[in-house]
């Protein structure tokens, strides 16, 4: 385990398989769950290994890792990822989860509710209800396997039904962020996620597209700090930096 904000790469056996993984800090462990685009190490994650042990593992298939036999779907990912938690001795944590990561969270918070205590969901795929279907731009040949790993995981459809019927079974204090300018999840999501959720707080960030993070990295790690300290005693009016429903 690493006791310092510098991330290093480890690797944790599983009966199915490996799973390499990026670690930092000491404290309340806090899972990572990467989009599509695999693990990036940005300005807030950094940040929050000061006071939280950063646990980012890669799912089998992206950042040019092999799949898993008997691992197929988001089900099963989650499966994985408490076993990935067993192996590391971690019996809860919090978790945020980026667009597929937050699909995966969510499937992980309804499979495995104990392992979950806070969850931030940032810009959540898999309930993209009313999406308009846009072209995606040709990336290297790492993004194009990382693509073809979600969509081999994934419904293939917007909405995954399955999780859609179940969402309100699912208690994790949950804090959903959308950008404003986020072109891939539409505000639906949001509001269902909202309503569905009973323990459940909806923030939009201004000026952020689909990687708030990254588009406006002190608004998130201010409003995300906050809720993992204060839980649902977290500040929501954020003047002109974001507000909450």
């Amino acid at each position: 385990m690493s006791q310092s904000n510098e991330f290093a790469r480890q690797e944790a056996r599983l009966a199915s398989g490996a799973v390499p993984y990026l670690a930092a800090g000491s404290g309340r462990p806090l899972l990572y769950l990467h989009s599509t685009g695999g693990i990036t190490l940005t300005q807030p994650l950094r940040a929050l290994a000061a006071k939280h042990r950063v646990l980012m593992p890669v799912m089998p298939g992206f950042d040019e890792t092999p799949d898993h036999p008997g691992v197929a779907t988001m089900g099963d990912l989650a499966d994985l990822v408490a076993g990935f938690l067993d192996r590391l001795g971690v019996a809860s944590c919090d978790v945020i989860g980026h667009s597929f990561g937050g699909y995966l969270a969510l499937w992980l918070a309804l499979k495995h509710p104990k392992r979950v205590e806070q969850m931030v969901l940032e810009a959540p795929a898999g309930l993209r209800f009313g999406a308009v279907a846009a072209p995606q731009a040709q990336g290297d040949a790492r993004q194009e396997r990382n693509r073809k790993s979600r969509d081999r995981y994934g419904t293939g459809k917007p909405v995954d039904e399955a999780l859609a019927a179940r969402a309100g079974e699912i208690t994790a204090r949950t804090l959903i962020l959308l950008g404003t300018r986020d072109l891939a999840i539409p505000r639906e999501t949001g509001v269902f996620l909202k309503a569905k959720l009973p323990a459940s707080h909806l923030a939009y960030v201004y000026d952020a597209g689909h990687s708030i993070e990254v588009d406006q990295p002190a608004r998130f790690l201010r409003i995300v700090a906050a809720y993992l300290e204060r839980g649902e005693a977290y500040i929501v009016n954020w003047g002109k930096e974001a507000g909450a429903a």
